[in-house]
This record gives C-alpha cells, structure tokens and sequence, in this order.
C-alpha cells in the first residue's frame, strides 16, 4: 500500500511538472512573462535567462521522474527545486504588490501564500516517495497515473471553485457613484473594445482581483476586446502592467488620469462592460459581477 501511494506521489509530480512546462513554453509570453516576475519580484538580474533555466529544470525532472531506473534521482531533483520553488514563492508572497505567478505558463493567478503552501506540500511528497525503497515499480503505473490524475482534477475543481456567498449582516454599504451611465455610449472605446477595466497602482483589491479580470478578458476575446487602465505612478503600477499585458491594451500614466475622468470613475477597481454597438451595458466593481461573457 505504502509503495502504491509513493507511486501515486510520483506520477502526480511528473503531471504537475509536464504541465508547468507544457503552460510556459505553449502559452504565448508564458516564459517572457515569468522573466518579468522573476526581475520584477527577485529582482534577477539575468531574468530571462533565469526563467528558461527553470523551465529546463521542470523538464528534466518530468523526465528523470517517468523513467523507472531514474525515478530516485528525479524525486530527489522534484524535492529540491520545489524547495527552491517554495522559497521564492515566500518571498514573493510577502509583497505587498501582487505578482503573477506564471507557475504554469498564464497570468490568471498571483503569487500568494497558497502558492507557497502548494511548493511545500510538492516538496513534502518527493521527499516522502523518495523515503520508500520500492520505487519505481513500473506495474503499479497504471492505476498509479490514474489515481493521480484523478487527484489532481478533483483538487484544481476545487480551487477553481466559486467562494460562497458570505452571509448577510449589518447595514449595505453605499458607494458613491463611479462610472458612466447604463445605456450610454462608451467615452473613446475602439471598435471591438468590450470591457474597460479601471486600477490604480496604489489598490489591494485591484491586484488580488487580477486572476479574475485576466480570466475574464481571455474569455471575452483578448488584448482587441479589453483596456486595462491602470492610474497613478507607473513604476508603483509595473506588476499590473505585466499581469494584464497579454490580454488587455493597458492605458497609464496621464493618459490614465485622463480616461478615468471621462468615465466618471472615483473608486478602484471599476469595470465597466461595452455592448456590440458601443453603449455602457454594465458597470461593476467585481469581475464575478459581470455578465458571462459570449464570444
């Protein structure tokens, strides 16, 4: 039984690796992107450079890992640079501007404690597989690849699962009015533009709600069909910038301050949804709160 689940262990690193790899090099600025978390949040001199060193050392790990004869060497390697792994991930977890993570390749997800927790349990169960002396075993990788997968889609169901509602309590909350008028013509939208999303460098809330707009603006079509606006100091806002650059045109600088006040917008974030003929078909200050987008 014990041997069983140290293939299980086994099996689940090389799926976690392959797809770590997989999502970096297929997904377009997936490598260029960690390049920038890496120079931005470790301040890696050699960034790019760092990014496809990891991206090689994922991949020999993949391999070393699915080979029977080298499955030891390749918990060892996976235990090592998931160490390595879980203390960048805890430095960059302590920031108080939000990176994206890039772990796998998009930019819909930030580096956060939960990060850091997820490297340490990788770390916990090479090291634990490593412990067991039947490894290896290539007639238990059937049922071993399996069950791992199986595992594996169970808890990302999970993490992608909506939050429950919290339970109402106290007096509502009024905010003060921020964004245009339902049923107005968007101010300035391009043909094309469905969303306009409003940040500023200096907002918490902005950036934890990053995964949710990146997803969000993917569904609806991509860098032709979102403007991320990001206003305040540039520099301050250089970790938005780079969570959005790949599916959103983004707007700063005085440009920012100027959008912003054509669109009437006070409070950050504000995203405001475009009809197919231009008009303000919704103003929210949560993604979940947006229609569902159709293509």
């Amino acid at each position: 039984m014990i041997g069983f689940v140290a293939e299980v262990a086994r099996w689940a690193l090389v799926l976690v690796f392959a797809v770590a790899v997989i999502g970096k090099v297929a997904r377009p600025g997936g490598v260029a992107g960690l390049a920038t978390t890496l120079r931005v949040g470790l301040r890696l001199p050699q960034a790019r450079a760092g990014a496809w060193a990891l991206v090689a050392a994922e991949a020999v790990v993949v391999v070393l890992l699915a080979v029977p004869a080298t499955a030891s060497a390749g918990l060892l390697g996976a235990g090592a640079l998931a160490a390595a792994l879980t203390a960048g991930a805890a430095v960059l977890a302590r920031r108080t501007q939000a990176l994206p993570c890039r772990c796998f390749g998009s930019a819909s997800s930030t580096v956060t404690w939960a990060s850091v927790v997820r490297n340490a349990v990788l770390t916990g169960l090479a090291l634990g597989a490593l412990a067991v002396p039947e490894i290896g075993d290539s007639g238990r990788t059937p049922a071993a690849l399996a069950t791992a997968a199986v595992v594996l889609l169970v808890l990302r169901w999970l993490a992608l699962r909506p939050p429950a509602n919290a339970p109402a309590g106290g007096e509502p909350v009024t905010l003060p009015p921020s964004g245009p008028d339902i049923g107005a013509p968007a101010p300035r939208a391009a043909g094309g533009v469905r969303l306009v999303a409003f940040a500023s460098a200096s907002c918490r809330g902005c950036r934890l709600a990053l995964p949710r707009l990146v997803a969000y603006a993917t569904v609806l079509g991509g860098r032709g069909t979102a403007v991320v606006t990001v206003v305040g100091d540039p520099a301050e806002a250089a970790d938005i910038v780079a969570a959005v650059s790949d599916v959103a045109s983004v707007v700063s600088g005085a440009r920012a301050d100027d959008l912003a006040a054509v669109y009437g917008v006070v409070l950050f974030p504000t995203y405001v949804l475009v009809s197919g003929d231009g008009l303000v078909e919704a103003v929210t200050h949560s993604v979940d709160e947006l229609p569902r987008p159709v293509r």
